[in-house]
């Protein structure tokens, strides 16, 4: 069972996908490809004011514990994520986020992607890392590239912090978000590190 849910943030709409098993997809407005599109089949659990039609407790749970937590972090309330995150791909959804081949089809991202998705939960709140430093810290130096294509296919933006990884020349690189948001993100983590130490 998977629900869905949108909500307000102040980078635009997030809509977010959840299994009994944790946080599946965080898509950003516009991002949504609604398979069943025209097909005349309803989607299911995507109906009501939460986007929830049929209740599963741990996925609804996931979902409030999600959008109380985005909250508080657009807040400058909270630094990091105490949520459980499904890495399976493959939600069920008719509702989905982009994705790469390998996921359509089904499969969990591979291994070197997993690495890289783990490593961005490293970079603590503030912080910037260069796509060769995260590289060089998962034990792959030289690949940049490499690490940056696999950020490019993280399903939870925000929760999984790919938005702290720039280029080496301090410039943004891409972001599934599009630029404005990425800035947005970073510079809401600065002010709050500079408002910190200015206690």
């Amino acid at each position: 069972m998977r629900l869905s849910r949108a909500v307000s943030s102040p980078v635009g709409l997030l809509t977010l996908i959840v299994s009994g098993r944790g946080l599946a997809r965080v898509c950003f407005a516009g991002e949504l490809v609604d398979h069943d599109a025209g097909s005349g089949r309803k989607n299911p659990g995507l109906s009501g004011p939460g986007g929830e039609e049929r209740m599963d407790p741990a996925a609804t749970a996931v979902l409030d514990d999600t959008e109380r937590q985005l909250k508080e972090y657009f807040a400058q309330q909270r630094r990091s994520f105490d949520i459980p995150l499904d890495w399976s791909a493959d939600t069920g959804s008719a509702l989905t986020c982009p994705r790469s081949a390998q996921q359509r089809n089904g499969h969990t991202p591979n291994d070197f992607t997993m690495q890289v998705l783990h490593g961005l939960l490293q970079i603590g709140y503030g912080q910037r890392w260069s796509y060769g430093k995260l590289a060089t810290e998962l034990g792959h130096p030289g690949a940049a590239r490499a690490v940056g294509s696999a950020c490019g296919r993280n399903p939870i933006p925000i929760i999984v912090p790919c938005h702290r990884v720039v280029h080496a020349d301090g410039s943004m690189g891409g972001y599934r978000g599009g630029g404005t948001v990425k800035r947005f993100l970073l510079e809401l983590e600065a002010v709050q590190e500079q408002a910190n130490g200015r206690r």
